[in-house]
């Protein structure tokens, strides 16, 4: 990836907008590194059901000035239970679809949102309405920040041409975790890097100060469980994580279950699983060492985070190829172009990113990286290999 400078975007009044535990990590970065010179205040959707004690955190660590947490899950019900006609009246007078009662002052010069739902173009026509031009800021919300073709945003019926100054015309630059990785072919906005400062340890230590701290497990395998179960799916998934578990051992895999999972099918059949933690994935890799451990997913991103932000080189399975069932990103061409890209990147002096296609190179692969973590341990201990 070719690196960019980073520069502050000098004093200005900038709110963040937050759907998930994942959008608050970057927002915060993005908030002491880019905006470290302004003043900033963040939007909490209650899409995500936040942790009353991390919230009470995010206030001590005073990264962010406000912090507003609104109803935006009930606003954006009350907009699309409305008529087709109500829906462009109150899609023209924001303060309509906030119920006379903005969450926060049309008095922001830039905003910072990661992806385009309704809440977000409204605060922003709401500041258009009122006179204020602000600029926007899209920044890494996961894969699909890297697939989403923003210039759509406003092709809805209730929405054509409602503004001359449309959402997606006041977008200047995207910040992401892997600006070169972008998979989207029309866009004018400028793509910048997101970066942890690596001799400033006031990031680091500001994250963990919010989300907590938490040890990874002690089994060498971590099976990241994707969403189709939790979402009616029906696959090959489970048979495919029973056929790791044979290879591996029981007690060398956990599972971290998909977080929209409402059956625990993997401790029922007497498989350990994660216990359900509030501290983030990326927290989790962020604060500990990864080295004698491998992840194994179907289609998981979470097997991907530690490439895109920490560039940390661990060895990942993904049963992709093994794959029996629907899975919707297979047919989207832009989510195929970025994980090929990724895996390129990756891969390229090294394989770290396995695919295998069958249970023979499954049981091959796991067999070659056992071998490469125990080379790099012994290594690092100054032992020597004997074949």
């Amino acid at each position: 990836m070719e690196e960019m400078a980073i520069t502050t975007l000098g004093k200005k009044q900038i709110l963040f907008g937050c759907e998930s535990v994942y959008q608050l990590f970057n927002a915060i970065i993005l908030r002491m590194t880019v905006c470290a010179e302004n003043d900033c205040d963040i939007i909490l959707s209650n899409i995500t059901t936040w942790q009353k004690d991390m919230l009470q955190r995010l206030e001590e660590a005073k990264v962010f000035r406000k912090v507003f947490c609104p109803d935006t899950h009930s606003l954006e019900y009350d907009f699309w239970s409305l008529a087709t006609e109500e829906k462009k009246k109150v899609y023209r007078n924001p303060v309509l679809f906030f119920h006379n009662d903005p969450p926060v002052e049309p008095v922001y010069d830039e905003l910072f949102f990661s992806i385009d739902h309704l809440f977000w173009k409204m605060i922003y026509y709401y500041h258009i309405v009122s006179n204020k031009e602000p600029i926007i800021n899209m920044y890494d919300e996961g894969v699909r920040a890297y697939t989403m073709e923003l210039f759509n945003t406003e092709n809805k019926f209730y929405s054509k041409e409602a503004y001359s100054q449309s959402f997606p015309s006041a977008i200047k630059r995207y910040y992401l975790w892997q600006p070169a990785l972008y998979a989207v072919p029309k866009y004018t906005y400028e793509l910048l890097p997101i970066h942890l400062p690596e001799e400033d340890n006031s990031v680091k230590e500001t994250l963990l100060q919010v989300f907590g701290y938490e040890k990874l497990p002690e089994e060498e395998c971590i099976y990241l469980e994707d969403f189709f179960f939790a979402d009616h799916y029906i696959t090959n998934d489970f048979s495919l994580f029973r056929q790791v578990a044979e290879i591996v051992g029981r007690d060398n895999i956990i599972v971290k279950r998909h977080p929209r999972d409402q059956y625990d099918r993997f401790t029922a059949n007497g498989y350990k699983t994660v216990a359900n933690s509030v501290v983030p994935w990326e927290i989790q890799l962020l604060a500990n060492d990864m080295n004698d451990k491998f992840l194994v997913s179907v289609s998981s991103t979470s097997i991907l985070t530690p490439y895109m932000i920490f560039n940390y080189p661990i060895h990942v399975i993904s049963l992709e190829n093994m794959f029996f069932g629907d899975n919707p990103t297979h047919g989207d061409k832009a989510y195929n172009n970025f994980i090929s890209s990724l895996k390129n990147k990756v891969n390229e002096k090294e394989i770290h990113i396995h695919a295998p296609h069958n249970a023979d190179e499954l049981l091959e692969t796991i067999r070659y990286i056992r071998l490469k973590q125990h080379l790099g341990f012994t290594e690092e201990k100054g032992e020597t290999i004997h074949e």
